[in-house]
């Protein structure tokens, strides 16, 4: 059987289902925790609380044993970095967290508070003038379960018809919401990613769906689902996308989708999770859609990891992509 000609429609639908229909229309209303605001090397670090997007679910109706519908929302956690005393017009990015399979640390580690000094690329780019988005998605850190968390999530999330990845990207896109409403008449309305792992993942698959996201940085975050399968790894529980080979295609094919928006993707040689073979196909098949030209593919020594060499290359390709939001 040959495989049809992957959509926009197919992807979103593959990953979140009838959530893909419900986007919100009106900004969120923030909390601002600014009594727990921190400072730290130049940077001023305030937690922050929102809704996110709704999401669906079904639940038992007593009186005649029928599935009902109704649409929910969770509370997210999240942490805003701006540079102290930088009243210039900031670029916006989000920094979304790896996986590392710690789930009692999420948004803090980008967010240069706790874990990995080389997974600080939040805190880091605030330091240059951005203002930066963390959020934790679930199960990690304040969104953590008193059980194993994330195999409980994808088990009520596929129920509903919506993916762990979907999710994710749902509350990357509510992120973009709530970024966007701290300025809410923008001349230049432009949002970047950057992720590491987990966060580069879900960086690329949001990027694609939401086209206010106008570059991206996946370290470490992608390769073909063939090179994954042959390394005999579990992955993440979002990594798999029920159907998603027959009804879409490789994973490289959400490249379509960027419509010219640059997406920078950067990869270690000895990385075992995300074999640098596959990166390279994933870069070579990309490379034949329409605005290969935004399609910028760098490769680094070491493992799974962002070095300091990479982050600055980062942050330079998102510095030269972004325009300052006035």
């Amino acid at each position: 059987m040959t495989q049809t000609t992957p959509t926009l429609e197919v992807l979103t639908e593959l990953l979140m289902g009838e959530a893909s229909f419900f986007p919100d229309t009106r900004a969120p209303k923030v909390f601002f925790d600014r009594e727990n605001s921190q400072q730290k090397g130049g940077v001023m670090i305030t937690p922050l609380y929102y809704p996110s997007r709704k999401i669906p679910v079904s639940f038992l109706d007593g009186k005649t044993g029928k599935i009902r519908r109704k649409f929910r929302r969770d509370h997210i956690s999240a942490l805003l970095l701006e540079k102290e005393g930088e009243n210039s017009p900031k670029r916006n990015v989000i920094a979304l967290h790896q996986h590392a399979l710690n789930f009692e640390i999420g948004k803090s580690e980008p967010a240069g508070l706790k874990g990995d000094p080389e997974q600080a690329y939040g805190f880091e780019l605030a330091q240059r003038g951005y203002r930066v988005l963390c959020f934790d998605f679930p199960p990690f850190e304040e969104r953590i379960l008193d059980f194993p968390g994330e195999p409980f999530l994808k088990q009520e999330l596929s129920l509903e018809g919506v993916e762990l990845m979907g999710k994710y990207m749902c509350d990357t896109m509510r992120a973009v919401d709530v970024l966007l409403s701290l300025n809410p008449n923008p001349v230049n309305p432009e949002v970047g990613l950057i992720g590491h792992s987990l966060g580069g993942m879900v960086a690329v698959y949001t990027q694609a769906c939401d086209p206010r996201i106008t570059a991206a940085v996946a370290n470490c975050g992608v390769s073909t689902y063939d090179s994954i399968t042959d390394t005999g790894q579990t992955h993440n529980w979002a990594y798999p996308i029920h159907g998603m080979r027959p009804r879409f295609g490789e994973w490289h094919e959400v490249f379509a989708f960027l419509q010219g928006r640059p997406l920078l993707i950067s990869a270690s040689f000895e990385d075992d999770l995300f074999p640098i073979e596959g990166v390279v196909d994933f870069v070579r098949f990309a490379k034949k859609f329409e605005g290969a030209s935004h399609l910028k593919f760098k490769e680094w020594r070491g493992g799974h990891s962002f070095s300091k060499e990479a982050r600055e290359f980062a942050y330079g390709f998102l510095d030269r992509h972004l325009e300052r939001g006035k």
